[in-house]
């Protein structure tokens, strides 16, 4: 089954998420991913506890927000995670759920407007340079950081 991945929206518990992942590696698959949605789980509680129950699987965020997730704790995060599963981890990102989206006060439509592939640039390039060890500056529409910097090592990558 090679490159084949199972992904799972977050309605599933941790238990069940490490039991998932430990059947998908058992049986051959590439990856395990899971999305992340605010008014039910986070991705990353997730990931933890199929991380935790295996050794060769790979890990994905289907996709963590860039709304609700500043870069710079999405960065720290992931190379942790990184750490964790000795780099069989990547991270997905996007805007997040429409529906969910306005409930807490962020205009979607028109994109003419809200700007979204705007707003996804600039948090990638906060994260990417961080990742890769980087002092980051940037003062976007979306993100203002000003000479940022972790002392974290840089993501490794299987």
């Amino acid at each position: 089954m090679e490159r084949i991945g199972l992904g799972f929206n977050p309605n599933i518990t941790p238990e069940e998420s490490a039991e998932y992942a430990r059947l998908a590696e058992l049986n051959g698959y590439d990856s395990f991913w899971v999305h992340e949605q605010p008014f039910i789980r986070d991705a990353i509680s997730l990931l933890c506890s199929g991380i935790n129950a295996t050794t060769k699987i790979k890990f994905g965020s289907g996709c963590i927000s860039v709304v609700t997730r500043h870069p710079l704790l999405a960065a720290t995060t992931f190379v942790s995670l990184n750490n964790m599963s000795e780099g069989r981890v990547t991270m997905g990102v996007g805007l997040g759920g429409f529906p969910w989206l306005p409930k807490i006060g962020v205009k979607v439509f028109p994109v003419t407007e809200t700007h979204p592939v705007k707003r996804i640039t600039e948090y990638l390039t906060i994260v990417r340079g961080l990742l890769n060890g980087e002092s980051i500056s940037l003062q976007g529409e979306f993100f203002n950081v000003n000479d940022i910097k972790t002392t974290i090592e840089t993501f490794r990558q299987t």
